[in-house]
This record gives C-alpha cells, sequence and structure tokens, in this order.
C-alpha cells in the first residue's frame, strides 16, 4: 500500500498538468469484478453504477452494483459405514452479491488541477448463496467514511487515490480499512472512461455470511476491479 501512495505522489509531483476543471455531476456505468478471499474459485462479474451531484462545495453521491458467479462440480463420498458404496452427487453452487449506498461528501480545491474529497456514505450488501435446492440470504448495513486525492496530470487524465475506514453491522466481518486507486481519461467534453481497483482489509467474512469453507491459507480481503464509462452534465 506504501508503495502505491508514493508511486501515485512520485507521478503528481513529475508531471505538469495544464489547466483542468473538476465537473463532479456525472453518472458512470461500467463493469465489476469482484474477489472474496473467503470464498474459493469465485469470482463475482456484474455491472456497477454512480453517480454524483454537487452543491457549492458539498456534493451527493450514490453506488449501486450488482454481481454473481457459479461452481458446478460432482462431490465423491462414502455412503455406508461397513460397505465402499461411493455415490457421485453432482452440485451448483450459484453466489449473488449485491451493494447499494448514499451519501454526503465536501471537497476542497488545493489547486485548479488538484481537489480534495471527503464523504461518508450508508448502504447495505446483500449476500444470496444458493446450494442446488437449499437457498440462504444474509444482508448487513454499511457506513463508509472516505477521503480522497484527485490531480490531472493533463487536460485530460486524471489519477486518485483514496482511503476509507468500512464499517459492518451485526458483527458480520470485521471493520476494514479500504485504499482505492483510479484513473479516468477525458476523451471527449462530456465523456471519460475510468478504472479503479478497490482493495478492503481484514474483512474476514463471518460463517453465517458465507455458508461455504475459508481458505485460511490467504490474506482476509475482497478486492474490487471496476471499468467505467462516464458521461458529464
Amino acid at each position: 500500500m506504501k508503495l502505491f501512495i508514493t508511486a501515485f505522489v512520485f507521478v503528481m509531483c513529475v508531471f505538469q498538468s495544464a489547466a483542468a476543471s473538476f465537473n463532479d455531476d456525472f453518472i458512470k456505468v461500467g463493469a465489476i469484478s469482484t474477489r472474496i478471499a473467503d470464498v474459493n474459485g469465485l469470482k463475482l462479474q456484474g455491472t456497477n453504477l454512480e453517480g454524483r451531484k454537487q452543491f457549492g462545495h458539498w456534493f451527493g453521491l450514490m453506488q449501486w452494483s450488482q454481481q454473481a458467479d457459479s461452481l458446478s462440480e460432482t462431490a465423491f463420498y462414502d455412503a455406508t459405514v461397513d460397505e465402499s458404496d461411493y455415490i457421485n452427487e453432482p452440485f451448483k453452487l450459484t453466489f449473488d452479491f449485491n451493494r447499494y449506498s448514499v451519501g454526503l461528501g465536501r471537497y476542497v480545491s488545493l489547486s485548479e488541477q488538484t481537489q480534495l474529497d471527503f464523504s461518508a456514505l450508508y448502504g447495505k450488501m446483500v449476500f444470496k448463496l444458493s446450494l442446488n435446492e437449499f437457498a440462504e440470504r444474509n444482508q448487513t448495513n454499511t457506513l463508509n467514511l472516505n477521503i480522497q486525492l484527485r490531480h490531472f496530470i493533463t487536460a485530460q487524465i486524471e489519477l486518485n487515490a483514496g482511503l476509507s475506514y468500512e464499517r459492518f453491522s451485526d458483527n458480520f466481518a470485521d471493520n476494514s480499512l479500504v485504499y482505492r486507486l483510479g484513473a479516468e481519461y477525458y476523451f471527449a467534453q462530456s465523456w471519460s472512461l475510468s478504472v479503479y481497483f478497490r482493495n478492503v482489509g481484514s474483512a474476514s467474512f463471518s460463517s453465517e455470511a458465507l455458508s461455504v469453507s475459508a481458505n485460511n491459507d490467504k490474506e482476509d480481503y475482497y478486492r474490487d476491479l471496476a471499468l467505467m464509462l462516464g458521461y458529464r452534465f
């Protein structure tokens, strides 16, 4: 994490930006992929939607995503005690992961090319696990406190980096420290293409939330990677 932040600061110091302005009235839609360390073999993919509306130095924002993945395997087990009677039983594991949040923030202009954002978002995570005929649904409320630094390295390219504290309700998971790295390319007056990587550390989900075996060999986390098309109005 220190390496990412050091590299980001170095890039901002080396490049000289052309005059650029922040337009924070936007809507973005795109694809998102998430990996959860406690869940073996699943790569959750789906749709991500973000929006932001500015009111003076304040802004409102919303985020929504819907993702899913599935695994199909065949289980081999001995159904008897005294004799070897192995049964092959196919199973399909389907995992749905939905998130949404709304919030309020305030920005501080450090220069024409640099802006610092502070925001708080309240939302919900919903997990649904299906195994053949069995289905279980769990959810938790979330609170995110965020700080983000945005900087134009040219008139068309913005780099951003942020830190967040993410809190889960009902002992659903450990509260987490989050870092986020992103870039955005403004290829037209109102259109942009952006990518971001988001890493949530120390997010060990409870067995009640995920009824699958944990992989204790990995560091507890979940990671988002998103590619978004944005329209500014």
